[in-house]
């Protein structure tokens, strides 16, 4: 026995609304894909104009200023009788590249915008190749094993660019925690050092007035148990990421959890904490002073070594990217190749027997 069934081909007004959704699809993909190749370009050219435009403006106020030091001019106004042909041409030279920079700022803020929906484009583009009613576009052509070594190359690079992103984000973050935490331990110091100055004496400060130097002593240790909090959210945000971390001043990062941010605190306790008149107090506010120097250089250190971590992982991400983008351009083609191959032999997809 016997059966033949035959599938409805899509109709010639469908495949051919697809073929434009299809080709629409495509050549979006592809003006991105364009923007984001020529963007480091148009950036690097961007950046030689605004570095010649800022000597140019340099040379012309100095020249200004020679030909008369008492009567500043800017670049752009008339030339005051009796200068030189120099000066002229800087004028000249400064208008031209002001124009130039406005033209090429406005080129990179457009090709960031169409360089932006990359991502989408690509999105969309094998979403429509997916659902559309060339079910076996990908056969065509002997297209199968090409596409499919060039999509498992892709999955490769997308998880490498994926996780460059998680890891540049995390440092970031970490970047501004512990730029954080610099900031409010430098407070901390500047506060503590206008009553414990080494220049000022500690015997003296403590002789001060006391109500002032509680009150100040009180808010240095609050601006220190910000930096104590900053400091372990940078590192709690980098946990997942030990294997970096492991990389970035590892001294210096133990030290800072061995001994904290809280000198401060410390002192406030050694000053007002009952035991202000107890032998050895001068001398024990003296290391604790002199430790907190020591503990600001090294979280100065390991927030320098956070700064250059992150720098190097955008780099890396950007270099992900790249590889990512290429692996895809790669792929793209491969599958308008199938989809158009299909396209021209879909009806006989479309009938069987068995």
């Amino acid at each position: 026995m016997s059966t033949s069934s035959t599938l409805i081909p899509p109709s010639p007004s469908s495949k051919s609304a697809y073929g434009r959704t299809l080709n629409d699809a495509y050549a979006r993909w592809k003006v991105a894909d364009e923007a984001v190749q020529s963007l480091a370009e148009e950036e690097r050219v961007l950046d030689e104009c605004t570095r010649e435009l800022a000597t140019a403006r340099k040379m012309a106020t100095n020249l200004r200023t020679h030909l008369s030091p008492s009567t500043p001019h800017l670049p752009l106004q008339a030339v005051p009788l009796g200068s030189t042909t120099d000066l002229v041409e800087t004028a000249v030279q400064v208008h031209e590249l002001e124009r130039r920079l406005h033209r090429l700022t406005k080129q990179v803020e457009d090709l960031k915008l169409i360089a932006g929906a990359l991502d989408e484009n690509y999105d969309v583009l094998r979403q429509i190749l997916d659902t559309g009613p060339l079910p076996s576009w990908h056969l065509i052509q002997g297209n199968e094993e090409a596409i499919e070594r060039a999509e498992k190359t892709v999955a490769a690079r997308e998880a490498v660019y994926n996780d460059s992103v998680v890891t540049t984000d995390a440092f970031v973050r970490a970047r501004r925690c512990i730029q954080s935490a610099h900031h409010h331990y430098s407070q901390a110091m500047d506060l503590v050092d206008s009553i414990c100055s080494p220049t000022r004496g500690i015997f003296a400060a403590m002789m001060g007035d006391e109500q002032s130097k509680e009150q100040t002593y009180r808010e240095a240790g609050n601006w220190a148990k910000k930096a104590q909090f900053c400091f372990q959210e940078s590192l709690s945000v980098l946990e997942p990421h030990q294997d970096v971390l492991e990389t970035v001043r590892s001294d210096d990062r133990e030290q800072l959890v061995q001994a904290g941010l809280l000198q401060a605190v410390r002192l406030y306790e050694l000053m007002y904490g009952g035991k202000a008149l107890s032998f050895g107090i001068t001398q024990q506010v003296q290391v604790m002073v002199q430790k907190q120097l020591a503990i600001f250089e090294r979280l100065t250190q390991f927030a320098v070594g956070i700064q250059d971590c992150t720098i190097n992982c955008e780099s890396v991400q950007q270099d992900a990217k790249a590889q990512r983008d290429t692996a895809r351009r790669q792929l793209v083609s491969l599958w308008m190749k199938g989809a158009h191959g299909s396209a021209v032999g879909s009806d006989r997809h479309y009938s069987g027997s068995g």
